[in-house]
């Protein structure tokens, strides 16, 4: 379980001073004052929430801070003891206004990275220039400033924001904490409600939907279909139940795609795709999960709040299981097929943000990469891509499995 720690606040306090005989700027002086001790203390007081309950807590990203707590927070300020009441309504509103802000917002600096890496059993890092090593015995963790890209163990990972470097520490926004690195480096802790009973594999594209084109008959609705139907063998040898969104070259909309995923009670789902670039040397695996709420895509330009995706959508229900699920297909894939590690990266892509279990979707090459291409046409090669996704598929569904079993009785 995750320590307690509280980050240092980065909100600046400024001395109160009484209300009584004071000037007019005085008192706005004391006003001001107010406003940062209160920005202070939901700050502390988040910080202290999210790392006390930080696995399931965080969840519930727009935390709301009680209106009836704000007289009691407001009393503590030496220069409004006894004047709380006598507030007039438009700070009143502000105030409210202020206790409503989203944890993302008020603890925009995120949490102490030490601090956090500590709590998995790391000890202090390794500095070389803008990157930090973290080690342990049994991972690797590297981090680089201004950057959302990290490496777990080898792994491309692309985190919701970046990772900034402060003075003598690191600091990382609070849900990377939790739903990436922590869903990574300890799996069991975002596995635990999470089922295993069936999988469901979405072939992109099809029918009137031919999806990235690599040439005469080379047309990626076929290869997804292909590759699916190996995977699907490959479950179903090992005893597990799978289902498929098509299992036929037919169109199908996206909608019906999650529709059906969630007909057929997925606790599983995964989208395989094939990709393509107008930078045709472009060439490598990719695999997509959601960004958190109120964070951009990979592809895109970093902000510190999006507010028009600032809602939770049905696939960051599984957040932590995502990222699991996210690791183990990936790196069944380059075990397998040792092709380019493009990382994984977030994305809103319409079946992985509306479906109701764990979800995510690969891209096992490009196929406007000529030697990836020549590569996916053969037959062998799809057997490997194939392997590798069943593979992370099995690991996955084993690590679910292992929340499940009754704990062992000591003699």
């Amino acid at each position: 379980m995750l320590r307690e720690f509280r980050p240092r606040s980065t909100v600046a306090k400024i001395p109160a001073t009484p209300l009584e005989g004071r000037a007019e700027g005085d008192q706005m002086y004391c006003v001001l004052s107010t406003l940062l001790f209160l920005l202070e203390f939901l700050q502390k007081g988040v910080a202290a929430f999210l790392c006390g309950g930080i696995s399931g807590a965080y969840k519930c990203r727009n935390i709301v801070f009680s209106f009836f707590s704000l007289p009691a927070s407001l009393s503590v300020s030496p220069c409004l003891r006894g004047k709380v009441f006598s507030f007039p309504p438009v700070l009143w509103g502000i105030l409210i206004c202020l206790s409503a802000v989203p944890a993302q917002a008020i603890v925009f600096r995120g949490l102490g990275l030490n601090e956090v890496m500590a709590s998995y059993g790391f000890g202090a890092p390794s500095e070389y220039g803008k990157s930090a090593v973290y080690r342990s015995r049994s991972a690797t963790v590297i981090f680089e400033a201004d950057s959302r890209r990290i490496v777990v163990n080898g792994l491309s990972v692309y985190l919701n924001r970046s990772v900034l470097k402060g003075a003598g520490n690191w600091v990382i926004s609070p849900v990377d904490a939790v739903d990436t690195i922590g869903a990574m480096l300890l799996p069991s802790r975002a596995l635990r409600k999470e089922s295993y009973a069936l999988v469901v594999l979405d072939p992109g594209h099809g029918g009137a939907d031919p999806g990235a084109n690599g040439g005469v008959s080379r047309e990626e609705k076929q290869y997804t279909l292909d590759i699916a139907k190996r995977v699907r063998a490959r479950l179903r040898d090992n005893g597990i139940r799978v289902m498929m969104t098509r299992d036929r070259d037919q169109t199908m909309s996206l909608d019906e795609r999650c529709w059906r995923s969630g007909k057929y009670g997925a606790d599983v789902f995964l989208s395989i795709h094939l990709n393509a670039s107008r930078d045709r040397a472009i060439s490598g695996v990719e695999t997509y999960i959601v960004p958190a709420p109120g964070f951009p895509t990979t592809a895109e330009a970093e902000r510190h709040v999006v507010a028009s995706r600032a809602r939770d959508c049905p696939g960051n229900r599984h957040d932590g299981a995502n990222s699991v699920l996210a690791h183990y297909v990936q790196k069944g894939l380059l075990s397998h097929t040792g092709s380019l590690d493009r990382g994984i990266r977030r994305a809103r892509f319409y079946v992985i943000r509306n479906a109701t279990c764990p979800a995510a979707l690969v891209e096992c090459g490009f196929l406007s990469n000529s030697r990836e291409m020549t590569k996916i046409a053969d037959s062998a090669y799809r057997d490997r891509i194939a392997e590798g996704i069943a593979r992370g598929l099995l690991t996955y569904l084993s690590r679910v499995r292992a929340q499940h079993l009754p704990p062992v009785k000591s003699l």
